[in-house]
């Protein structure tokens, strides 16, 4: 259930514990929406007004219908917009955790890094549709970062990882593959595959199951150049071994966001609707990733 903070000490504490963490000034859903002309809280009890709720007459239309929790105020807004929750945990009710964990395609960049869009935040809105459960995601995405320190900084991560998480998502070895200058042969692309893999095995050595998720297309797979041709069979040979790896080891599933997500396959239109020239997508690619990997986890959530 959505949280309801009907009382001065309740916002009090959100406040508090929001901006300890720095996630003031971030827009969440919470458990209040507009019914015709009268806010209710989910509970289906009436909103009693008073000053901390003068925000939610604000903007009268017929679309502003949720109430979300914005720089220690309610406000409110269109439910249409992703954004993350704040849950009300009671007795009875499941909180499930989940760490996504990878390079700048888990952080979400885009903009030539001026901006991070990450997927993450779509992800969790779409997990919180189940009202049975509190879905929380924690990212832990990195710009410009190689497979094995990714494994070497989850490993640190997980030693102290103050909560136990049902699922790992784990994306990582673009990066290798852009860089890799290595003569092209498949014993030098088996190394990508270890990193990636050991990531996987470090996450599995911890308790922790994983979602592998394949390398998407890399921009400029489809030109003559020789790198490029390069970089497009070894993202193949890792992507192929990725597959493998999920399916023969218990303690992972596979979210083939490369066959899902395509570059060159879609019309150039749908391309440039979801992706970046180079390695990265626009918001609405990484928001598309969200709606691939959800459907990989409620498929695979026991």
């Amino acid at each position: 259930m959505l949280a309801m903070p009907k009382t001065e000490e309740q916002l009090g504490f959100l406040r508090s514990h929001l901006r300890d963490r720095g996630l003031l000034g971030r827009e969440f859903h919470i458990g209040l929406h507009k019914r015709g002309h009268t806010w209710r809280w989910s509970d289906h009890n009436e909103v009693n007004m008073d000053s901390n709720f003068n925000d939610l007459y604000g903007e009268d239309s017929n679309d502003v219908n949720c109430g979300v929790f914005f720089k220690g105020h309610i406000r409110s807004s269109k439910c249409s917009k992703a954004r993350s929750y704040i849950c009300e945990i009671k007795r009875g009710m499941e909180a499930v955790r989940i760490l996504a964990f990878g390079d700048s395609l888990t952080r979400g960049y885009y903009g030539g890094g001026k901006e991070h869009h990450p997927y993450t935040e779509k992800l969790e809105f779409l997990l919180n549709t189940d009202s049975h459960k509190c879905f929380i995601v924690d990212n832990q995405g990195k710009d410009k970062e190689f497979a094995a320190d990714m494994t070497k900084r989850l490993n640190k991560y997980l030693q102290k990882a103050p909560s136990w998480y049902k699922w790992i998502i784990i994306l990582g070895g673009t990066n290798d593959i852009v860089h890799d200058k290595r003569p092209p042969l498949e014993k030098n692309w088996d190394r990508v595959v270890h990193d990636v893999i050991m990531a996987h095995q470090t996450a599995h050595k911890y308790g922790f199951n994983t979602i592998v998720v394949t390398i998407p297309e890399i921009d400029c797979e489809q030109t003559p150049k020789s790198d490029c041709r390069r970089m497009h069979k070894e993202r193949l040979y890792v992507n192929e071994r990725l597959r493998h790896y999920a399916m023969e080891t218990s303690a992972a599933v596979l979210s083939d966001l490369a066959w899902l997500l395509p570059r060159y396959a879609l019309e150039a239109e749908k391309r440039l609707y979801f992706w970046e020239s180079g390695l990265h997508m626009k918001p609405r690619g990484y928001d598309k990733m969200a709606e691939i990997i959800y459907k990989d986890i409620v498929r695979n959530m026991k």
